[in-house]
């Protein structure tokens, strides 16, 4: 009797615990669709895509389709490998309580006005890194700590 009643107990606990996995993947799930992670992961790598490439040696004539086609791969490889590794990582980080206040945000209207700006913002972002004003800025902070070392 004592062993029925300890597995009854283990069911039940395990159960909850069962319970309480699939309700923080469905919140992160929310969480990942309230931040357009999935259903603009394809749109932003078509438009990294050609940057990327041709910093590559030898990609630089890698034709649109091509790039197009690598673009679908990574944001596969992104919502099937990757949003799961993030799931566990978030875990360590953030409760049920909290991805449901996250969605809640990126749910509302500047949450959802966000989202949409987002990759715009980071595409602006990642040219202006590029400008050979701010580059010239951080080797001269660079400079003064390692004294321009390495300079020929």
């Amino acid at each position: 009797m004592k062993n029925i009643a300890l597995l009854i107990v283990t069911l039940l606990f395990c159960g909850n615990i069962s319970a309480q996995q699939d309700e923080y993947s469905k919140s992160f799930n929310r969480l990942m669709d309230a931040m357009g992670m999935k259903t603009t992961m394809l749109e932003t790598m078509k438009q990294i895509m050609p940057a990327l490439m041709a910093q590559q040696p030898g990609m630089s004539g890698v034709s649109e389709n091509d790039l197009n086609a690598v673009a679908v791969v990574m944001a596969e490889w992104f919502a099937e490998d990757m949003v799961p590794t993030m799931e566990e990582i978030y875990k360590q980080y953030f409760t049920l309580d909290d991805l449901n206040k996250m969605s809640a945000f990126f749910e509302s209207e500047i949450g959802r006005k966000y989202v949409a700006n987002q990759g715009a913002i980071s595409m602006q972002i990642l040219t202006r890194v590029q400008d050979p004003n701010l580059q010239k800025s951080l080797v001269e902070r660079l400079e003064k700590i390692f004294g321009g070392a390495g300079q020929q």
